[in-house]
């Protein structure tokens, strides 16, 4: 079975439809860790949920995550409906963009342990509503627990990391493998991209060209591991 992440706004359910009856296993891209400006939801982000602009993305800010366990809180909210558009477009799986911001956001207001917990309470709400979840980044958080005691690793359906072997940091990912879960890396530079490596850690990899330097998508560059 192929996979393919796409963007949980712009794809219709008959998109998502079309591709699973092709037998593709289809993930649901959304940012849960920032605010984007462009989304059809900003409105419903208050100004005092965006802790941080993004140097990347400067029409992006980092939100206080720490929102969801909040009274009176509106973050919570905003997930979980963007979890159930996933869900009622048909997608099997998310992907939550974004769950390092006790590293992104440098005035160290959110906590590891503030992090965890958010990416804990992700997960039950994935869940919730029919949806598998991969971790997204954060080697180093796989053994790290929440605050109910439960690791990353075990909440979490699958990780999707990115660039693993250009900052040599894909040892974690094979705590997913062991448990008979799925582990994807991509890098960016094709140099980094060693086959034989991610094959030895049971890892699915490839490299992807980020700067879609084809602009075509006949023309993008990829190249994929095969174990």
């Amino acid at each position: 079975m192929s996979l393919l992440d796409l963007d949980g706004f712009e794809t219709s359910a008959a998109k998502v439809a079309d591709l699973k009856a092709q037998g593709v296993y289809t993930v649901c891209y959304l940012n849960v860790g920032s605010y984007e400006s462009y989304r059809p939801d900003a409105a419903q982000y208050p100004d005092s949920l965006k802790i941080q602009t993004d140097p990347n993305w400067p029409d992006e800010s980092f939100v206080d995550i720490r929102d969801v366990f909040r009274e009176g809180g509106v973050l919570a909210g905003i997930l979980d409906r963007r979890l159930a558009l996933c869900a009622a477009k048909g997608f099997d799986a998310v992907e939550p963009d974004n769950l390092q911001n006790d590293q992104n956001v440098t005035s160290g207001v959110i906590s590891r342990q503030d992090q965890l917990d958010f990416n804990g309470w992700l997960a039950d709400r994935a869940h919730a509503h029919g949806l598998a979840i991969l971790q997204k980044n954060g080697p180093d958080y796989v053994l790290q627990a929440d605050r109910q005691g439960r690791l990353m690793v075990d909440l979490f359906d699958g990780v999707l990391n990115e660039s693993c072997q250009r900052y040599k940091e894909c040892g974690p990912l094979t705590e997913y493998v062991r448990r008979g879960k799925l582990a994807l890396n991509v890098e960016y530079r094709q140099a980094d991209l060693n086959c034989a490596t991610m094959n030895s850690l049971g890892v699915n990899a490839l490299f992807k060209d980020l700067s879609l330097v084809g602009k075509l998508q006949k023309a993008y560059k990829r190249v994929s591991c095969t174990g």
